[in-house]
């Protein structure tokens, strides 16, 4: 009887899996969002496109890192959200598991929603050539080169926004 309930607790432990979530690192907007926090008077975005992180946003990422390194040989699949600060931050702590083959996966449903500037993603065609350099951009995913929700094909709005890049 020992020796069975071993083995089904044996099984279980290998069959379960975690998952890690991760928030991305200090960025530009959230600098310029202390400074001048959403909701008070006279409120300006600071057209901070696609806001990358910070120096010290990337040092926080790179601390992470040696605590996520522990756990690398399970690390099974990265997923990131396709915002360069959230590609910058899942980069740098989970670079352990990234340098030894780790699929890393960027997906548009894991961005935060499209409420100001910040949140206006890059093309993907930028990104993978870039700071997303290490993540598969699947096509079923990115139709569409401007990717970020909120803006619809054929759109005035969505044509001007996809020229500023």
């Amino acid at each position: 009887m020992q020796r069975r309930l071993a083995m089904v607790v044996a099984s279980a432990a290998a069959m379960s899996r975690s998952v890690v979530l991760v928030r991305h690192g200090l960025s530009k907007m959230n600098v310029a969002l202390a400074r001048q926090p959403w909701g008070t008077p006279n409120f300006v975005d600071q057209n901070i496109r696609d806001a990358p992180l910070e120096p010290e946003g990337v040092r926080g990422a790179k601390a992470l890192r040696d605590v996520l390194a522990r756990d690398a040989s399970d690390v099974e699949l990265v997923v990131s959200s396709p915002l360069t600060r959230a590609l910058q931050t899942a980069d740098a702590a989970w670079d352990v598991a990234l340098s030894t083959g780790v699929p890393a996966l960027a997906l548009p449903l894991a961005a935060e929603r499209c409420y100001m500037s910040s949140d206006v993603g890059a093309p993907a065609s930028v990104l993978v050539e870039g700071v997303g350099k290490r993540f598969a951009f699947r096509d079923d995913e990115f139709p569409d080169d401007r990717w970020w929700y909120g803006a619809v094909p054929g759109d005035d709005a969505y044509a001007a926004e996809s020229k500023s890049f």
